[in-house]
């Protein structure tokens, strides 16, 4: 190798490490940035059990004279079933009812059926039998105590409720037609 290769390799040692030392600092910076990350990591929704997704409850025929502003009379007891939710200690997913727009004042269900009597109204429970008002969005329920229960390798959620027919107090009568009596009430499960 000749001398001035060698003198020529020197000179590139010693200049390239300083600089690339420099590269940065001095009158002209280099272009400098940064990235900033977000995101979010959800559970797993719910899976509505197979039937409690359209859930129909039929309820025992009542004597229209046996209905009253006081309390519900008939109850019938139902149940809504949902599995593959995520639960831990401090979040276990809670039922809660939409209210629409065909409710009485105290949240109970105005019959629907177009030929039925507009006194008699549907008043859903908790399993404890307190009348539930659905105007109330805010109202969250629990599943049932002991609540996880696992069928065919799925955890499976119980909520309890029951159903019966009521006078509204926003009616001043305490007459109630006979004849058929329907409604319709929505529910979501959620964490909030």
């Amino acid at each position: 190798m000749s001398k001035l290769s060698i003198i020529t390799l020197i000179s590139c040692a010693i200049v390239i490490p300083s600089a690339m030392a420099d590269f940065g600092h001095g009158p002209n910076p280099g272009p400098k940035g940064k990235v900033n990350f977000t995101g979010h990591v959800y559970a797993n929704s719910c899976i509505i059990e197979t039937g409690d997704q359209d859930k129909q409850v039929k309820l025992n025929p009542v004597l229209n004279t046996l209905v009253n502003k006081s309390h519900a009379t008939q109850l019938q007891s139902f149940s809504i079933r949902v599995k593959n939710c995520y639960i831990n200690e401090n979040a276990t997913p809670k039922l809660s009812w939409n209210g629409n727009s065909h409710l009485t004042k105290e949240g109970y269900l105005k019959n629907m059926t177009s030929s039925g009597d507009k006194n008699v109204a549907l008043v859903i429970t908790d399993n404890k039998q307190n009348s539930i008002d659905l105007n109330k969005n805010s109202n969250r329920f629990d599943p049932e105590k002991g609540y996880l229960r696992h069928e065919n390798g799925s955890q499976i959620l119980t909520y309890k409720f029951n159903v019966g027919y009521i006078i509204s107090k926003d009616n001043n009568s305490s007459y109630v037609k006979p004849g058929p009596v329907s409604a319709q009430a929505n529910y979501s499960i959620t964490y909030l």
